[in-house]
């Protein structure tokens, strides 16, 4: 591939580039103010709120809320067409667009003006998007990148200035001169021929159509896919876990698929199972709800029949975090060999099941059902999932941070007639027996368990790892698969019914007293503790 340096083009109608330096400058702002997180936070699950899904801009689904240190904000789904091209998966995804836009942007401006350049910067973008939308309608990836803009400036130059020598570096090493005819000519064709090969992947971070991205199939965007796990205030990060496959030699298809695939091997990190470490064939289930975010304030409806959903962001439940990192965990030993994550829930509920998937799970069940569904309900369909996929382990959260119910564990444990060992802050394994290290009263309580098991995880047992979002996006070999209650053979019909949600009183103003007798006389008389 050839990396663009610098053209023999000079300036004919305006003085300097104007709109091409702002876009670029507009760019790096944004991706090191928000996706950095060194000025104003934003985690990568509220970046795609800013991303365009085909899915979701199709059915118009009303937006995503994106939540910033000084509160939310709901990002219309049309509104992602503009805002998504000044988003990128990482730092060399940001500079591969912006080295194309800095070498081929200022002489379409200097061609159209400033004014007609943004505007057509814009056009190129928007169109790419629909364009990648209608080819993929029922994706539910997240799109962002400038590539769309970028490879509409890269047309309009090949088409104004075929013949302009432009210095590139050929393989990344060989500085030579070249016709931009023959540079933009030759990477276009590599684009068909990763297309071609990669499929729907070959799309994951951009439209890779044609010559809509110069940050596409190119070692650029390969290196892009491989960003680590970035920095976020507020949590210790772990190392990211991606799921492992045997490295298969030739036929990896290009440069993006051999570097994809080294790195979901692990070939670059100390993974023993990738190493010749004998892989053991435990499979391990878990369980996952999604939930309001445990940052957002909930708010009880004005009839006080439940809480409000509308426009609150919600997330995979604190504690089932937990037990996917402890799965993935365990399978980064080589003590297992695939990760199977389940939720029960709308077709929103991908978006957990996704989160899982990019943290490091093989596979996903989606349980699809829009009805509530009691802790009962939920352990016996879960026990006709588990009788389905006979895993060895199934570890769940303890609770669930919405209802706090801490049953379903239990439940499962025994309708599947498994030990079980609850409230986990350890787990060691040891052939057919799991060592599970309990949180008691009274302090600490080891349990011996024999697999298969359910373990439930508390808070102490790990600290989950983000999910980087170039994990986030990029698509997944095997898709959720879906099923429903009732062709499991499962009654979900609720048991229990609400009467009434209220929220709890309002902390009242504390008081000063002068005196402990005053003290004594406030708590007797007006608390009414003594």
């Amino acid at each position: 591939m050839f990396v663009p340096l610098h053209d023999t083009n000079p300036l004919k109608k305006i003085r300097f580039q104007y709109v091409t330096v702002g876009l670029i400058a507009l760019n790096v702002a944004i991706y090191a103010i928000f996706q950095t997180g060194w000025v104003i936070p934003l985690g990568d699950e509220d970046v795609t709120a800013f991303a365009v899904i085909p899915a979701k801009l199709l059915a118009d689904s009303g937006g995503e809320t994106a939540f910033f240190a000084n509160g939310a904000v709901l990002i219309p789904e049309r509104l992602t067409l503009v805002s998504y091209m000044f988003l990128h998966g990482g730092w060399i995804h940001l500079i591969g667009n912006m080295l194309f836009l800095w070498v081929f942007g200022d002489n379409i401006e200097d061609a159209m003006g400033h004014w007609r350049f943004i505007m057509f910067y814009l056009m190129c973008g928007i169109f790419a998007a629909l364009l990648h939308t209608f080819m993929l309608p029922h994706s539910d990836l997240p799109l962002i990148g400038a590539s769309g803009a970028v490879a509409g400036v890269i047309a309009a130059y090949l088409i104004l200035h075929p013949k302009v020598k432009v210095w590139v570096l050929a393989l990344w090493r060989i500085p030579i001169k070249i016709t931009a005819a023959w540079a933009l000519g030759i990477w276009i064709l590599a684009q068909f021929g990763n297309l071609l090969f990669e499929g729907e992947e070959a799309v994951a971070g951009g439209p890779m159509w044609a010559v809509w991205s110069p940050a596409g199939a190119d070692p650029v965007y390969a290196a892009a896919r491989c960003d680590p796990v970035r920095s976020n205030p507020g949590r210790r990060l772990r190392a990211p876990g991606n799921p492992q496959e045997p490295l298969t030699p030739p036929n990896l298809g290009s440069t993006v698929a051999a570097i994809s695939q080294l790195r979901d091997t692990g070939f670059w990190g100390a993974n023993s199972t990738v190493r010749g470490t004998k892989k053991s064939r435990m499979k391990i289930m878990v369980p996952v709800k999604r939930v309001i975010d445990s940052n957002v304030k909930v708010r009880v409806k004005s009839d006080g029949s439940g809480v409000d959903l509308a426009n609150v962001k919600m997330s995979m439940n604190p504690f089932c975090e937990i037990a996917v990192e402890e799965a993935i965990r365990i399978k980064e030993r080589g003590e297992a060999s695939e990760v199977v994550a389940v939720s029960i829930g709308s077709a929103k509920a991908q978006d957990t099941l996704r989160t899982a998937l990019a943290m490091g799970a093989d596979r996903a069940i989606l349980v699809k059902t829009d009805g509530t569904v009691e802790p009962l309900a939920v352990a016996k369909v879960l026990k006709a999932v588990a009788e389905n996929e006979k895993p060895d382990l199934i570890i769940l959260g303890k609770q669930a941070i919405d209802d706090d119910c801490n049953q379903t564990g239990q439940m499962l444990a025994g309708l599947l007639g498994v030990p079980q060992g609850t409230f986990a802050s350890k787990i060691e394994l040891d052939g057919d027996k799991v060592k599970v290290t309990r949180e008691v009263d009274g302090g600490l309580e080891t349990v011996e368990l024999t697999k298969p098991a359910v373990i439930t995880t508390d808070l102490r047992l790990n600290e989950p790892r983000y999910a980087s979002l170039p994990n986030i996006m990029r698509p997944r070999r095997n898709p959720i698969d879906e099923t429903t209650p009732e062709d499991l053979g499962v009654d979900i019909a609720p048991r229990l019914k609400v009467l009434a949600v209220e929220e709890p009183k309002a902390r009242e103003a504390g008081i000063k007293v002068d005196d402990v007798p005053s003290l004594v006389d406030k708590l007797k008389n007006d608390a009414g503790v003594l």
